[in-house]
Formats: structure tokens, C-alpha cells, sequence
């Protein structure tokens, strides 16, 4: 199964060409059904979206929740109103912790699942074609003008006054221009000036990509798997 390492920014497009076995005319209909089969759907981990409700009910179902309930419990019985206010407000704390921070990453998710184009345009056997985005493969070589979004990371193969907004991944407002070429070695995210991501989209201009990574291997797709893991209890 062809595929390429994490050095992928900076190798040149014509070496990319060949690592994927791939061409500047793209894939077969055939190779890209078997790519398919071998890489799996061009899609991002996602979370089922609970209710704040059952968000709120995850968070007081933990143990240490219902001990310190429990303790509360007590201290009433006892007496002990202050000890019981104490104890009272360090669950209310850490359920609210807890509630905020799973309620923030399911939004967060949600937007990014919001940011995924349906379809995408490529090549195949050498002709254009809208396919589902879902489909695209690495060595799959796709057609982007302004307004397009990105399906998948891939490098530049023609790039035409070709600028794309990366807000989602960097934080960076302005537009950035892109270029065919590869970047330097160690080059952050940013800097890639001959790469495109998943979920960015196109400002100006019009160029042609090769697909080298899909799905969870993307920059995206990984943002996506850390949000949709379950958070660790903390120390407090």
C-alpha cells in the first residue's frame, strides 16, 4: 500500500507523485475504489452529542462525586452544617468543572463536524468528477477554487494567486498564500506554504492538490480524536 511519512511537507511534489504511485492526472476509478477499501472512508471521529443533561448526570455518577454526597450526608446528620457546606461546595465545583469542560468539547467538535465539505472535486481516469468526500484516497489528485474546502491534507501541484484561511487549525485570521514547493524541514503548521488541510477553505484563486494523508491521519482528523476522547478525571 503506498503511503508516505510525516516528512511529506518537505519532499517535492514529483517525488509525493511517485511515493503514492499516483500522476498529475490522478487515479483510476478502479485504484481508487481499491485505495478505499485499503485506507478506509475519509472521515473524522465523532462523539455521539449528549444532552446537557446526561452530561450534567455523567458527572455526578462519579465515585468520588457520590462519596463526597455521601460525606455530606453525614456531616447533616451529625450536625456539622459547616462541614457539610464545605463539602457541598467542592462537589458543586467539580461537577461544574467537569459539566463546562465536556459541554466545551462537545461544541468544539461540533463546529469542526460543521466545517467538513460533502463533496469534493477530483480527478479520475484522467477526467473531473464530484465524489462524495468520503471517498477520496491519498494519491487522489483534487480540483479547489475560492470558496472550495479542503477534504483532505495535501500538497500543491499548481497553485494560481491560490490563498486559503487556516483559522480553524492556527488561529491565524488573515489568508495565506500558497505555493507549489516544499517547506522547510520542521516547518510548523503555519508555514506550509505548499500544503493545504482538511476542513480550511479557499479564499482566492484556483489550484490542484495531491491527497496525502485522509481521515484521522489528517491534521483535523487528529484535533477531532483528542476532542472526541474522554477526558481524564483530574487530581482535584
Amino acid at each position: 500500500m503506498p503511503n508516505v511519512g510525516d516528512g511529506y511537507p518537505a519532499t517535492s511534489p514529483a517525488e509525493l507523485l511517485a511515493a503514492l504511485e499516483s500522476s498529475p492526472s490522478g487515479l483510476s476509478a478502479a485504484e481508487a475504489r481499491r485505495r478505499l477499501d485499503e485506507y478506509g472512508p475519509n472521515l473524522v471521529e465523532r462523539r455521539q452529542s449528549d444532552n446537557d443533561w446526561r452530561l450534567l448526570g455523567r458527572q455526578l455518577a462519579s465515585p468520588l462525586v457520590l462519596l463526597l454526597v455521601f460525606a455530606t450526608g453525614v456531616s447533616l446528620f451529625a450536625g456539622g452544617l459547616t462541614e457539610a457546606a464545605l463539602v457541598g461546595v467542592v462537589v458543586a465545583t467539580s461537577v461544574g468543572i467537569g459539566f463546562w469542560r465536556e459541554r466545551g468539547a462537545r461544541g468544539a467538535l461540533e463546529k469542526l463536524a460543521g466545517r467538513l465539505v460533502l463533496k469534493a472535486r477530483v480527478l479520475r481516469d484522467g477526467a473531473e468528477q464530484a465524489v462524495p468526500a468520503g471517498d477520496v484516497v491519498p494519491g487522489d489528485v483534487v480540483l479547489l477554487n475560492a470558496g472550495s474546502i479542503v477534504p483532505a491534507d495535501a500538497v500543491l501541484l499548481e497553485a494560481n494567486d491560490f490563498f486559503t484561511s487556516e483559522a480553524t487549525l492556527t488561529g491565524e485570521s488573515f489568508p495565506v498564500a500558497k505555493r507549489v514547493g516544499p517547506s522547510d524541514p520542521g516547518a510548523s503548521l503555519g508555514q506550509r506554504a505548499g500544503c493545504v488541510f482538511m476542513g480550511t477553505n479557499a479564499r482566492s484563486g484556483s489550484a490542484r492538490a495531491l491527497v496525502v494523508r485522509t481521515g484521522r491521519q489528517t491534521e483535523f482528523g487528529a484535533i477531532a480524536h483528542r476532542l472526541a476522547e474522554a477526558r481524564p478525571e483530574t487530581e482535584f
